[in-house]
Order: structure tokens, then C-alpha cells, then sequence
């Protein structure tokens, strides 16, 4: 069975945010036809000015995400709708470990810019 990682965004104030009208379709989907679900706070990273808070801040989302998909199932698949809502630096290093612990993630793909614009001759190279 394919469990579904669901982001719940949480602002400054603790107050839960409203999600993109395509994140909300797939959730809807997978709820409806009966996948296993796992909410997954996260906190909406603000713009640190300090370094060493803003490391501190992603560090913890990174905590946060594998701790509490450390109750999957091994050898079992996540759905993971990508990018996450909170991305952060320790992205790629959460993934790894989940890997580690034999959890296969799937990805749904939302608005990846580097596809939209990949073939645009007026963007930048540094952007494209």
C-alpha cells in the first residue's frame, strides 16, 4: 500500500495555511480512493536574516520529516508531492535516509520552473 505524505502548513502564528489548488486535487484523489495518509506539519520557513538560525530552522524540518515518517513500513512506497511546501536545504539528505530505511518515494511533480522554461532562449542561463 502507497501512503501519502501530506504537508499541513503551519504559519508564524500556528495557524494552518491553505495549500495550492493542484496539492489539494491530488490529496483529495488519494484520500478518496483510500490511500494511507500521514500528516506532516511543517512550518513555513521564514527569511532569516541570521545563517546560523536559517540552518537551524531547515535542520529542523529535516528532523521533523524523518522523524515522523520513521512509522512507514519498510520496503513500502511515500508518495511525496513535489517540491515540498517547505523546502529546505537538508531536502536531499531527508531523502537519503528515507532511502536507507528501504522507504521508496514516488514523487508527484508540481511546477518544476526548470522544465516550464528549459527550452525559453530570453531566460538566463543561471535561471534556466
Amino acid at each position: 500500500m502507497i501512503t501519502s505524505i501530506n504537508e499541513i502548513v503551519i504559519d508564524e502564528n500556528d495557524n494552518f495555511t491553505a495549500l495550492g489548488k493542484a496539492r489539494a486535487d491530488i490529496q483529495t484523489i488519494l484520500e478518496n480512493s483510500n490511500y494511507n495518509v500521514l500528516d506532516l506539519n511543517v512550518h513555513r520557513l521564514q527569511s532569516e536574516k541570521n545563517i546560523f538560525k536559517k540552518l537551524l530552522n531547515h535542520y529542523s524540518m529535516s528532523k521533523i520529516w524523518i522523524k515522523k515518517c520513521s512509522v512507514l513500513p519498510k520496503e513500502k512506497f511515500a508518495l511525496v508531492q513535489f517540491p515540498p511546501i517547505a523546502n529546505y536545504f537538508f531536502l536531499k539528505h531527508t531523502f537519503k535516509v528515507l532511502k536507507r530505511k528501504n522507504i521508496k518515494l514516488v514523487a508527484v511533480i508540481h511546477d518544476l520552473e526548470t522544465m516550464r522554461y528549459a527550452l525559453v532562449d530570453d531566460i538566463p542561463k543561471k535561471q534556466n
